[in-house]
């Protein structure tokens, strides 16, 4: 039997118990998949990331994120939480007020800034993988009827529903007022079905009426299939909203531009997420993702038991 030590996280936040939670492996280097999923699967976070060495160049760190269900491809707050573990742990000096370095994910090599002060790390950004923009030309009643609510909820004169990716897929879904949106209660099962059906990994449901008036945007997130009912903070999602909110000139200012979206006031784990979107006219040239984080606990979870080895 091994133990394997991790940091837990709050992310898209600076206060414990707020924000979205992940788990952080900082040495992952000789864990099988098979082992990665099991601890993920047991500490039940949103997601863990793992850290290990890079195999291409110019990454520094490899890193692989884990949902309770399955692997994807890229996690905007596990990101965050994993440089933010990393600065933290010493493994990257913050010096200068800003440290560049690169991560190594199945998405590919993608650029991190760490911004700090007086070598107090402040601000953590991410760059997401290009952007990906499509039409939803199904019925908005299924969408509706799944999030529980009824068809005129729908800010559909305002912003048709629509795809898009910075990594992973989501249906993103236009509703008409704040108290709309925290009155969704979720049919996972149909909302998995609706993204099933158009090859959403979620439903990114989203008001410009907002809690805070420093905020754009407020956004809730459904993604069962991941095997998480609602997300307190989702930085690949609020990514792809943004570059699709872009396309429909639906935002206004210059290139490029600062977003932000506040999320998970209704779990009681209010987040901040920060979006930089690079753009001419109608085009995204790219998208960035960050915010803030605060360690809350460090652990060890056992693995091995049987596992033949």
């Amino acid at each position: 039997m091994d133990k394997v030590s991790y940091t837990y996280l709050d992310v898209f936040t600076d206060v414990p118990f707020a924000g979205n939670p992940a788990a952080v492996v900082l040495e992952s280097d000789g864990l099988e998949e098979e082992r990665m999923q099991s601890i993920a699967s047991e500490l039940g976070l949103p997601q863990t990331a793992f850290v290990m060495k890079a195999s291409e160049k110019p990454a520094d760190f490899k890193l692989r994120f884990f949902t309770p269900k399955r692997e994807v491809d890229l996690c905007g707050h596990g990101t965050l939480a994993a440089f933010w573990a990393l600065a933290e742990a010493g493994r990257i000096p913050l010096g200068s007020s800003l440290a560049k370095v690169v991560q190594q994910t199945n998405a590919g090599l993608l650029p991190v800034e760490l911004h700090s002060e007086s070598g107090v790390l402040r601000r953590v950004m991410m760059t997401l993988d290009e952007p990906a923009v499509a039409d939803y030309v199904g019925e908005p009643e299924p969408v509706a009827q799944a999030l529980g609510l009824a068809a005129d909820d729908l800010d559909l004169e305002r912003c048709p529903i629509g795809l898009a990716s910075t990594a992973l897929m989501e249906l993103l879904v236009p509703v008409r007022s704040l108290q709309a949106l925290q009155k969704i209660r979720p049919n996972c099962v149909a909302v998995e079905d609706v993204c099933l059906a158009v090859g959403a990994v979620s439903m990114h449901c989203f008001s410009f009426e907002t809690v805070s008036r420093f905020s754009l945007l407020h956004a809730r997130n459904f993604a069962p299939l991941l095997g998480i009912g609602e997300e307190a903070g989702t930085g690949t999602g609020n990514g792809a909203l943004a570059a699709y909110l872009v396309t429909k000139k639906l935002v206004r200012g210059t290139s490029p531009l600062m977003l932000v979206v506040e999320q998970g006031h209704g779990m009681g784990r209010p987040s901040e997420i920060l979006v930089e979107i690079a753009f001419s006219d109608t085009q995204v040239n790219s998208v960035r993702v960050g915010g803030k984080a605060v360690s809350v606990a460090e652990g060890h979870i056992t693995v091995g038991v049987g596992v033949e080895e």
